[in-house]
Parts: structure tokens; C-alpha cells; sequence
């Protein structure tokens, strides 16, 4: 897949789109990117991703070895102190203050990282 730089920008902010299992996801100017095969929410952590492959995983003899291309979109941190204050605690308290302490005098990785990572991982092995 070829994608322009404004391809890649929309594909980007489309980490904050609402989108279900199945959902086809394409740029702005409407490139298909492909189809949601997974949402992936960890509470613990904050972790928001989608899982987005080249195969139509509600499609009749859709299999998984079929896949050629995957897209994984992890949502950045959402700022919602009002409404959905457990998301924006987990990524601004949890997360992106010791991060950004973390970088500056050494650290490891936080809770939402190591959950990425291995989202991630499961996600390449399958």
C-alpha cells in the first residue's frame, strides 16, 4: 500500500475514531487502509489500539493466514478530565508523567508501554 503523507496524517488521527470489529477504515481522500480485526482496550492501563488488516475479517472464509498487511493504531493520550476521567488519569498520571520524568533522569518503561508491546507481539505472532 501506497499512502501519500496527508494518507498517513488521517491515518494517524484516525487512532481517535470510534470504530467496531469489522469497520472499514480508510484516509481522507479514501484510500482503504483496511478493515478493524481487533479493538483492543486495557482498563489497567489506558491502552487504546486498533487492529487493522488488508482482509475483510467478517467476510465468509475470511482466515487469519490470509493477512498480508497489518496496521496497528494505538490512540495517544485523550484529555477528558471531565467525562471519561479513568482514561485520562491512566494516560496522563499513569503514563505520560512518568514518562516524561523517566526521560529525563532514566526509568522504565510505564504500565501503558509494556501493555502496547505486548499487544503488539500477540499481534505479529498470530
Amino acid at each position: 500500500m501506497a499512502f501519500t503523507d496527508e494518507d498517513r496524517v488521517s491515518i494517524a488521527n484516525d487512532e481517535y475514531n470510534d470504530y467496531t470489529f469489522g469497520s472499514e477504515v480508510k484516509t481522507d481522500s479514501g484510500a482503504r487502509v483496511g478493515y478493524v480485526a481487533e479493538v483492543h482496550y486495557d482498563q489497567s492501563t489506558g491502552e487504546n489500539s486498533y487492529i487493522i488488516v488488508d482482509a475483510d475479517p467478517t467476510a465468509n472464509g475470511y482466515k487469519p493466514s490470509d493477512v498480508k498487511h497489518v496496521t496497528v493504531l494505538y490512540q495517544g493520550s485523550s484529555t477528558d478530565f471531565k467525562g471519561d476521567t479513568g482514561n485520562a488519569w491512566n494516560d496522563w498520571v499513569q503514563n505520560d508523567a512518568p514518562l516524561a520524568v523517566g526521560s529525563i533522569i532514566g526509568g522504565n518503561p510505564t504500565p501503558q508501554m509494556k501493555s502496547g508491546a505486548a499487544t503488539l507481539q500477540r499481534t505479529l505472532s498470530e
